[in-house]
């Protein structure tokens, strides 16, 4: 793991993550991808938990949320409002400053 560690470089020009962050990231994948090669009965019990996956182990999850019907006395502060940027949001087409050419 310590010569894939020094093998593995970042880009620099990356603005979303530290180059450490990648670089610990493209490290562990790789683990985890050559831990998925072995049988698992030959692995550690520490090494057997690296193969086992959130979405391969873990059952679809849901939620709902009940929104209160707005108080017509309150108006509009109970009444919901569309954001500004909400339709540019929503069709990808608002500018951020990441993103930026």
């Amino acid at each position: 793991m310590k010569i894939l560690s020094n093998e593995v470089v970042p880009f620099e020009d990356e603005p979303l993550a530290t180059k450490e962050y990648r670089r610990n990231l493209a490290v562990g994948t790789f683990f985890k991808f050559a831990l998925r090669q072995q049988n698992p009965r030959e692995l550690t019990p520490e090494a057997r938990s690296g193969v086992s996956s959130l979405f391969d182990d873990r059952p679809i999850s849901k939620g709902t949320f009940v929104f209160p019907t707005p108080d017509r006395d309150l108006a509009p502060l109970t009444f919901p409002v569309p954001h500004i940027t909400a339709m540019l949001q929503a069709s990808g087409e608002a500018q951020y400053t990441g993103t930026r050419a």
